[in-house]
């Protein structure tokens, strides 16, 4: 196979991954602190993502200086994206949050052609264009004014999109898996104070089945994380990173048929925008 039939192999399992987050995460958010449940989350990705490493032989062959500075550096930037994702959350609606996380795409293009020198087509441009107008419009109301939540999902499409360049800047000196699980470990370090004072009151009244369901998203964000980095490590950022705009799709059925939300009329000719971007963006691959 391909290096580049490779990259969009794991793209697409990084993008029908990707959908399902926001769903758990809004269930979390319902029925505990914000803080808490992104710190839990962090931490039981970090395991299943160290248990891979460590069976892969990964993490100690890759322990350099420089190394551990840049998964620090990751990790920082990890955090405060769940941060605002959970913060958006609990206040915001999962399909919104769905589309407008996939913005990620549109930043890690920028800031790849500004950084790394990336280039795109024309048509790749117009489709970023298409993308942006896409979730602007998908992420305003009838009267245009940005919603608190929304706004933490786009900040938390920034910073993802920051941490996106970071991995393709060192996937060349440092595995996918050794990126992946420094990245949860140092973003432990950020969210254990901010979560530590919801700690007692969550435990308690977590009960097996929520335990369960934290565990199958720790799993599915473990997930989403390597098939991404892996996607990076074969193709351009804005490449690896658009197909993730396919996920919104699922996380809107799923979010109906859960939390009974809908799109409005302006919100899907939003949607209908990000998908023609997305199109635009394939014309190249």
């Amino acid at each position: 196979m391909s290096n580049q039939k490779k990259g969009l192999l794991f793209a697409l399992c990084s993008a029908a991954l990707y959908g399902l987050i926001p769903i758990l995460g809004k269930k979390f958010v319902t029925d505990f602190p914000p803080l808490f449940a992104a710190f839990t989350v962090v931490l039981l990705a970090g395991v299943f993502i160290g248990i891979v490493a460590f069976w892969r032989k990964e993490i100690f062959k890759n322990l350099t200086l420089k190394n551990i500075f840049w998964v620090a550096v990751l990790g920082f930037f990890a955090a405060i994206g769940s941060i605002f994702a959970f913060l958006g959350l609990s206040v915001g609606r999962a399909s919104e949050a769905g589309f407008i996380f996939q913005l990620e795409t549109f930043f890690a293009a920028i800031l790849a052609f500004l950084l790394l020198k990336e280039k795109l087509s024309q048509t790749q441009v117009g489709g970023l264009v298409f993308m942006f107008v896409g979730a602007y419009v998908l992420s305003t109301s009838v009267s245009f004014s940005f919603e608190v939540g929304n706004l933490f999902f786009l900040g938390s499409a920034f910073v993802w999109g920051i941490n996106d360049i970071i991995v393709k800047s060192r996937i060349r000196h440092s595995s996918s898996f050794f990126l992946a699980f420094g990245r949860n470990f140092f973003s432990l370090f950020i969210l254990l104070p901010l979560a530590l004072q919801y700690f007692p009151e969550s435990l308690q009244k977590t009960t097996g089945q929520d335990m369960f369901l934290f565990l199958l998203y720790g799993l599915i964000v473990a997930g989403t994380i390597v098939c991404l980095y892996l996607a990076i490590s074969y193709l351009k950022t804005a490449e690896a990173t658009s197909y993730q705009l396919t996920s919104p799709i699922l996380t809107a059925v799923i979010a109906f048929f859960i939390f009974g939300e809908y799109l409005s009329g302006i919100e899907f000719i939003g949607a209908m925008l990000i998908l023609g971007g997305l199109f635009l963006m394939g014309k190249r691959l």
